[in-house]
């Protein structure tokens, strides 16, 4: 059998990275270079659940790609076999956005940060990396992003394609954050969009769902490393609905917990401060 590999890529004039497979590879070659990045059947991740445990599918294959190219094999191979394609972080939704009967492309270790830029305030990294890596990896340089939400288990490409808040009245969400994002499209071409390329794309993946392609890179805004002064307290239902305009202005951040049966509200409100916290 004669192998064929992926051409060098090639950059039209309007700025698309192009990339053409050779005719003559063969399906048989695109599975046999999937397979090491191909889990069997009876492995544990081979059946998606989310985070919640409130979905579950069984795709008709699960990949865990390392790098672009086999993202591009995967998109290729799907196409020859007519089924879909469904990227998945941390599976933090709580619906069933990742459930699919065809593929299932995990992130997991397309998770590296490219380039962390201290006097521009952005990083950049690939979409599979989680959260919590990214803080770790950010506060070695004296940054840190500018709002989060409670937990940082999602991957960085999960939170930009789903809207995901972190709190403040005075703070959009999450994706609002974002400078530029690099896609792979369906036809396996590497795609760069941002507000000043590809404005419709761009704007249209912050909150895509998925459907717009897979995001590969993420370039993201930040700022210098800040400490927060959180006080908390517990306010009645009654005095928290007629409160509820100061409560929510009271701090650069604030989240309130409802707690029904009891009919109390847990408010948390965080500002930034100079204080050292130990």
């Amino acid at each position: 059998m004669q192998r064929s590999v992926l051409t060098s890529s090639t950059v039209s004039n309007n700025g698309i990275a192009n990339y053409s497979h050779q005719n003559n590879i063969s399906t048989e070659e695109l599975q046999r270079l999937l397979l090491p990045i191909t889990l069997p059947p009876n492995h544990s991740r081979a059946t998606f659940r989310n985070w919640g445990k409130t979905y579950r599918c069984a795709p008709r294959t699960v990949f865990i790609p390392e790098n672009e190219e086999q993202c591009r094999f995967i998109i290729e191979l799907a196409h020859r076999e007519r089924t879909t394609v469904r990227a998945c972080g941390a599976g933090h939704s709580p619906s069933d956005l990742a459930c699919t009967s065809g593929y299932l492309l995990r992130t997991d270790k397309l998770d590296k940060v490219i380039e962390i830029n201290v006097p521009e305030n952005y990083v950049i990294a690939q979409a599979g990396i989680s959260l919590h890596v990214l803080h770790e990896r950010l506060r070695e340089h004296g940054l840190a992003m500018s709002n989060v939400g409670s937990i940082s288990d999602q991957s960085l490409g999960g939170v930009i394609t789903t809207a995901t808040h972190g709190s403040g009245v005075n703070y959009a969400v999450i994706p609002s954050h974002v400078l530029e994002l690099t896609l792979l499209i369906a036809d396996g071409s590497s795609v760069t969009c941002s507000l000043s390329e590809r404005q419709d794309l761009f704007l249209a993946t912050l909150s895509g769902l998925g459907t717009t392609g897979l995001v590969l890179n993420v370039k993201l805004s930040v700022e210098p490393a800040f400490n927060l002064h959180e006080i908390r307290n517990i306010v009645s239902f009654e005095d928290g609905l007629k409160q509820f305009e100061s409560i929510t202005n009271s701090a650069e951040h604030v989240r309130i917990w409802w707690f029904p049966r009891q009919r109390v509200w847990r408010v948390m409100a965080s500002s930034r401060t100079n204080q050292v916290i130990p």
